[in-house]
């Protein structure tokens, strides 16, 4: 430092400093909640991307530890949700990441056929059922303390999954989750269906790929490490963000942990409309219907913001065909030299 200090720097001793400071009035913030989440969030990203160039052996948790101070991510404005803001994939993205992940792609970026069809699982659950990183990394199989969090129901036979709100901190008696940073679901405690296809992939992994895993069978939540020799743990809240941040590489267009989320209520959406139009359900019954799968209280204003966004997206789209067709109908007349388009013919 000193070999390279300019001749022409001014240094500011602490009088000096605190006189400069003296000469403003700091008004009282009148920045928004969503945008200071939002400048905290960008901080916090590049920081975790620069700790990752700089030491890039290191499990990074600096990112997540910034994030958690940033509080609560929705202020009272109606408009935090807006189509503008949208991160939801369009259909033919989700199309294009699902096979990119698939197990046997050749594009697929883990060369482990264990975390191949472990990251598909968690890819899948999240797009299928829109649930949250926290709720994901808190799904429990099968063990002598707990029962698994995936099961089937005796009425009907079909497969749901419980997910979860609270942390696992041991209160109440239950055994405290070992990660540094417990996972979250922020939401209300709900069961979730799981169709068919969904089931396949989750006990083609529970019982192929798992096991394999050095200890696994004394890990109680489902989605692991997998190290050659090193003993297994729970994935943690990092690792999952990892994951993300490399299936983007390949796709060339970024997807995050809560895109699954956005692209959940998307497609609810649209589906809502049909039933709507079709006469099975009303507005009123569709929306406490996302509230339920979503796991938010009645009074919770998520959904209408969701509903909001879509009515946006909706009028966008009308707006921009209104034009077009009525630009087809301008560009055929105006500027047009047939005297016909003026007299009527006469």
């Amino acid at each position: 430092v000193v070999r390279h200090k300019s001749a022409n720097v001014v240094t500011f001793n602490k009088n000096k400093l605190e006189s400069a400071r003296g000469e403003f009035d700091y008004p009282e913030s009148n920045i928004s909640p969503f945008s200071t989440y939002n400048r905290l969030t960008v901080f916090a990203n590049y920081i975790g991307w620069l700790e990752k160039e700089l030491f890039p052996s290191k499990e990074s948790t600096t990112e997540l530890e910034l994030k958690t101070i940033r509080g609560d991510k929705f202020g009272k404005n109606s408009e935090i949700v807006d189509w503008g803001n949208d991160r939801a994939l369009e259909d033919h993205q989700v199309m294009r990441l699902l096979d990119v992940v698939h197990p046997d792609s050749k594009e697929n970026p883990w060369k482990s056929e264990a975390v191949r069809w472990r990251n598909y699982l968690i890819v899948n659950l999240m797009f299928a059922v829109g649930c949250r990183r926290g709720e994901l990394l808190k799904i429990r199989v099968g063990t002598d303390n707990y029962p698994p969090d995936i099961k089937k129901r005796e009425k009907n036979g079909r497969y749901f999954v419980l997910l979860r709100a609270n942390r696992d901190d041991g209160k109440g008696g239950a055994k405290p989750d070992q990660r540094k940073y417990r996972p979250e679901g922020k939401t209300k405690t709900r069961l979730v269906p799981l169709d068919k296809r969904m089931v396949e992939i989750y006990e083609n992994y529970l019982i192929h790929h798992r096991p394999k895993a050095t200890g696994s069978e004394h890990i109680e939540y489902l989605f692991i490490t997998h190290g050659d020799t090193t003993q297994c743990r729970a994935l943690s809240i990092s690792a999952m963000q990892k994951i993300f941040t490399e299936i983007s590489k390949v796709l060339k267009f970024k997807v995050q942990t809560h895109t699954g989320r956005h692209t959940w209520n998307e497609k609810f959406s649209k589906y809502a409309d049909g039933r709507i139009a079709d006469g099975k359900t009303t507005e009123a019954k569709s929306e406490a219907d996302r509230r339920k799968l979503m796991g938010w209280s009645e009074d919770s204003s998520m959904a209408r913001l969701y509903a909001k966004r879509h009515d946006n997206e909706r009028a966008w789209n009308m707006g921009v065909e209104l034009q077009e067709e009525d630009s087809t109908t301008i560009n055929s007349i105006v500027q047009k030299r047939d005297e016909d388009l003026w007299t009527d013919g006469e």
